[in-house]
């Protein structure tokens, strides 16, 4: 029982340790967007953004109860693989991994997984990246299934596979391209 969820932060050096909630997972996006405009100054420390979001749940949750943090051993590699973070999920609202450097976020294993928090901007500029890499992907199809007939691809399945390559764009310009700069 319960509306569980794991918050975790990373800036480009550092994980912090794991914040658990048990009660108030589908409040961890408002308390980003709150945590973000704290932090206004001070982007990129996942230490004290752990911190400041402590404090954040501690304000809204009564007693002494529903509220933990402890070590983990995760890796920043290990946040960049959608099957490990599933299997650290708690259930519920899933375990949430925010990038300090503009606190976006990505959820995994729970219902916040549909969601991804303060992407659009990045997502908006990935997408043609993303258009002209998927283009290439079907052409190499194409070519490998010449008797292919017709192109057919259920809606769902073409919105998951444009989202998972802007994803994985922005992972890579994330982890790869040294300046703010994606152009």
């Amino acid at each position: 029982m319960g509306n569980r969820a794991c918050v975790i932060f990373i800036d480009r050096n550092c994980v912090s340790p794991t914040v658990y909630l048990h009660w108030h997972g589908d409040a961890v996006p408002r308390w980003l967007d709150q945590l973000k405009a704290t932090m206004h100054g001070r982007f990129g420390d996942a230490a004290y953004a752990a911190a400041r979001f402590v404090g954040i749940c501690h304000a809204n949750i009564e007693g002494n109860l529903s509220l933990g943090i402890w070590s983990n051993a995760l890796s920043l590699a290990d946040l960049r693989r959608p099957d490990e973070m599933e299997a650290e999920s708690p259930g519920n609202a899933g375990i949430v991994v925010v990038d300090t450097s503009d606190f976006s976020w990505n959820a995994y294993g729970g219902y916040l997984a549909g969601s991804q928090g303060s992407h659009e901007a990045t997502n908006e500029t990935n997408r043609p990246v993303a258009e002209e890499a998927l283009d290439a992907f079907w052409h190499a199809v194409v070519q490998r299934y010449p008797q292919a007939k017709t192109g057919d691809l259920s809606p769902l399945t073409a919105v998951r596979l444009e989202q998972a390559a802007e994803s994985a764009i922005e992972e890579w310009v994330w982890a790869n391209v040294p300046t703010t700069s994606n152009e």
